[in-house]
């Protein structure tokens, strides 16, 4: 199983995350909120790329 392609799936997972924390900081008017944002979508993005990477990966070993 090559992990290069996990991480390379979390870090695009997390720049794809901090995009959208963001822009979604950019609507938000308190900067409470804001950071609250960007951690948020950036933790999520990584936890759905890091996922999404090992179902790939796990899938090209079974075939």
């Amino acid at each position: 199983m090559d992990m290069g392609k996990v991480f390379l799936f979390a870090l695009l997972g997390a720049v794809i995350g901090a995009v959208l924390g963001i822009v979604a900081s950019l609507l938000v008017t308190q900067n409470n909120f804001r950071v609250m944002f960007l951690m948020t979508f950036t933790e999520v993005g990584v936890i759905v790329g890091l996922l999404g990477g090992a179902k790939i990966e796990d899938r090209k070993s079974i075939n």
